[in-house]
């Protein structure tokens, strides 16, 4: 024992007895769930044969059963038994439920049915013969590749939940499962919800129904009511890491291919994923497919570790579009074309109308050599600027339409997606400016105050056409 332990205590036995103190004060608390039996099991569901106690967790207890009338081995979950006195939950487990049964794609763990036995909820369930990702992840037996496959075939399910209005709100390696063939399975959807909803915060730090910590989205931390489906996929980023390098993103962590030598590319996507902020992050899970599955016709290589550590948020070196730049040029030389054709057209036409005047007061035709000349300078000028007109009119939206879809797929190669708005709705903005302009001046017509509204209506047109960029940049951004 060292000289200098604590009031003579080993330090061993001492955390040993504080550990069985915390154990203990938390039994009190009355969150500790006891499982039924698979005979008490039995006796509550006479219409299944209960085979095994698979396990439990923060969710449940899981058993093996096979439904007598359908001869067809299901799972069983019964949900903890600290919810059996929460008002109202009957009501709110059955349209959750209901959501949760309608739920049907490969990767996610079907809902057969549930139901009430005595004072403890339950749900009947596809049963999948294999194992969960926290038992392959442990082996250390991942390949890039398969993480990679393992990361799309998440990305579908949790696209589909989401598109079905179902977040997930606990995606760790626990509640995936990998059948024998390979395919993943994500169980428990909903049920963090369910459950979080129905029981008091004092227990939610045990039960961990929000999520487990080290998986949990930081929005997560600061209450569940602002969480939405861009949770899962801060969650799905923890998993990818872990996939890729064996470890968690914890602190100032390394990057993927700084910590097992993967592909670079990844680490954008696995950065972007993990973002603090919900809107800097994916906005949806098929957006992470899509970038993954971009690679596909790339081999992911190894490559060696970088020394150097980026901060997460900055991208290494990004450039803006050229497709966007061109854009914005395209329309900035028409916009200065326009105004010194107009110019010289009013230097032309200002002598000839000077000539044609006086031709007037001599009783002498206008001079035909000024005229003509006068018409073809004219012609000359204007006939470009309109060619420009007509073909920027077309060029600049499809090019900014273009840039936009390249910046979101570069993973912060690309910027300037700000100037590709630009492009796309700089006509748009234009023709909503002639038809509100013509329709105050038409209004004020009819006004005795027609000249303050027709200034107030003039002054007011640059906010509007800044609101308007504005709300198409936050729709694309979204």
């Amino acid at each position: 024992m060292p000289v200098n332990a604590p009031a003579g205590i080993c330090p061993s036995c001492l955390l040993n007895a504080g550990l069985e103190l915390e154990s203990a004060a938390t039994a009190t608390k009355g969150s500790r769930f006891t499982p039924p039996t698979t005979e008490e099991l039995s006796s509550q569901l006479p219409h299944l044969d209960i085979q095994e106690f698979i396990g439990r967790g923060g969710m449940g207890a899981v058993y093996k059963a096979r439904h007598l009338d359908l001869d067809r081995v299901v799972a069983v979950k019964i949900l903890p038994a600290e919810i059996e006195n929460e008002e109202a939950f009957t009501e709110r487990f059955a349209r959750e439920a209901r959501a949760l049964a309608k739920l049907n794609h490969p990767n996610i763990v079907s809902v057969f049915d549930f139901g009430q036995i005595n004072d403890q909820y339950y749900f009947l369930m596809e049963f999948v013969d294999g194992t969960n990702l926290r038992s392959v992840i442990d082996s250390g037996n991942i390949e890039p590749h398969e993480a990679l496959d393992i990361v799309r075939q998440l990305c579908d399910a949790l696209e589909y939940a989401h598109s079905q209005g179902v977040v997930h709100r606990d995606i760790k390696p626990e509640n995936i499962l990998v059948d024998k063939s390979g395919r993943i399975k994500i169980a428990d959807f909903g049920l963090a919800k369910l459950l979080d909803e129905s029981v008091d915060e004092s227990l939610t730090a045990t039960r961990q129904v929000m999520g487990s910590l080290r998986y949990m989205a930081p929005e997560q931390t600061r209450g569940t009511k602002t969480v939405d489906h861009r949770a899962d996929i801060f969650s799905l980023g923890v998993v990818f890491y872990e996939l890729l390098t064996g470890d968690l993103p914890i602190g100032r962590f390394q990057l993927p291919s700084q910590k097992a030598a993967t592909d670079t590319r990844l680490d954008r996507i696995v950065l972007r994923a993990l973002e603090n902020e919900p809107a800097d992050r994916y906005q949806k899970a098929s957006e992470v497919n899509h970038d993954i599955t971009s690679l596909a016709n790339h081999p992911i290589a190894a490559q060696a570790p970088v020394k150097s550590f980026p901060a997460a948020t900055e991208s290494n070196d990004p450039r803006i579009s050229r497709k966007a730049i061109f854009g914005a040029v395209w329309i900035l030389f028409f916009v200065v074309a326009t105004f010194v054709s107009l110019a010289l057209v009013v230097m032309v036409l200002t002598p000839m109308q000077s000539n044609y005047d006086s031709s007037i007061s001599t009783d002498v035709g206008p001079p035909n050599s000024v005229s003509t000349t006068g018409i073809l300078f004219m012609l000359v000028i204007l006939l470009p600027v309109v060619l420009v007109g007509l073909s920027s009119l077309i060029g600049t939206p499809l090019l900014g339409v273009a840039a936009v879809k390249d910046i979101k797929q570069s993973n912060g190669q690309l910027t300037g997606l700000g100037l590709a708005i630009f492009d796309i709705v700089f006509y748009p903005i234009m023709l909503f400016n002639l038809i509100y302009i013509g329709a105050i001046f038409y209004a004020c017509s009819f006004s005795p105050f027609g000249r303050i509204a027709l200034l107030i209506g003039i002054l007011s047109v640059p906010f509007i056409d800044f609101l308007l960029y504005r709300l198409a940049l936050k729709h694309v951004k979204e």
